[in-house]
């Protein structure tokens, strides 16, 4: 009786582990809650969906630049720098990326060149800050 029972056990486990495969978030929702992690200082968490959707969605140049800014925030400066420049390759928009390029040319001691290119004017009102900051750090 067992032989039996064991394949609807199998087929039944199988629709079980489909219907959550079908349930994980994707795209814009794993993006929005990267964000949301992100600007709440859960650099980790913005990290795992990152990953996740960047693995999905190869060419997707926001998802690449903020998993930038998310290696970035855990100190990954190689691999943020690596992503940021995927981003910029695929024509993610240049207010996207600022702020994340300044810090990598900073923490690689690229002063001058970033005191060329991240004035605080090129900036978004959101973004000004930042780059006084990395203006600051530069001097």
């Amino acid at each position: 009786m067992r032989t039996k029972t064991r394949p609807h056990l199998r087929v039944l486990s199988l629709a079980v582990l489909l219907a959550l495969a079908g349930c994980a978030p994707k795209g814009e929702e794993l993006f929005k809650r990267a964000s949301d992690s992100l600007a709440k200082g859960d650099a980790s968490a913005a990290l795992i969906d990152l990953k996740n959707l960047v693995q999905a969605e190869p060419g997707n140049a926001k998802a690449r630049a903020l998993l930038g800014q998310a290696l970035l925030a855990t100190g990954d400066v190689t691999a943020g720098a690596v992503e940021i420049q995927k981003a910029k390759e695929l024509g993610a928009p240049a207010d996207l990326v600022l702020v994340s390029s300044c810090r990598v040319l900073i923490a690689r001691a690229r002063f001058e060149q970033a005191l060329a290119e991240c004035k605080p004017e090129k900036g978004t009102p959101a973004q000004q800050l930042d780059l006084q900051v990395g203006t600051g750090n530069a001097l």
